[in-house]
């Protein structure tokens, strides 16, 4: 167990590094992300009239009472009309990359790949079938989160072709590094 947990921790690091070479030296992490071209309009408005940070979605049907027939008809409306999205607001006063949020993905990293190398020690032989299971580990997440985003939420294309790529790479990584560490133990 602590060979797979050592295993982990390696390929949470190395999964760490791959997002910091991925957002800083490729095109991947900007994919289908682009800056509003009214921003300077936009910004004073969203201080105005959204108090607090949170996920918010427009146009919204209000489920805090039963809605009518007339209020889903008239949210249907609204949708069609245009525009339709999702607005993330993160509080004010932060720095875009402040230390806590680097820590925060490096636990996360670490924690995916933990347990991802239990799954692979688990069921993987080979360092080929670490590297393929890796990626099947990871595009089970890629199919279950941003394909219904894709879907429902109409987040772009690119951006989703985007997290596939990456999520591919870090499968492999983490497949890769994985294998590596634990392939002796199966010999």
């Amino acid at each position: 167990m602590g060979r797979i947990i050592a295993a982990g921790i390696a390929a949470g690091v190395a999964l760490f590094i791959w997002g910091a070479v991925e957002h800083m030296m490729t095109p991947i992490g900007e994919m289908g992300i682009t800056g509003h071209p009214h921003e300077a309009m936009l910004l004073p408005a969203i201080q105005q009239t959204t108090p607090q940070p949170g996920l918010y979605m427009f146009p919204s049907l209000d489920r805090s009472k039963s809605p009518t027939k007339e209020d889903e008809q008239a949210y249907i409306e609204k949708f069609k009309s245009g525009p339709h999205g999702i607005l993330i607001l993160g509080p004010t006063g932060d720095d875009p990359m402040p230390p806590s949020r680097l820590a925060k993905e490096l636990f996360a990293n670490v924690l995916t790949a933990i347990v991802a190398a239990f799954l692979l020690a688990k069921f993987a032989t080979g360092l080929g079938g670490f590297v393929s299971g890796g990626i099947m580990t990871f595009l089970i997440g890629w199919m279950s989160i941003s394909v219904p985003s894709w879907n429902w939420y109409d987040f772009p294309a690119p951006f989703v072709l985007a997290e596939l790529i990456d999520q591919l790479a870090s499968g492999a990584i983490v497949g890769l590094v994985v294998g590596l560490m634990l392939r002796r133990k199966r010999t």
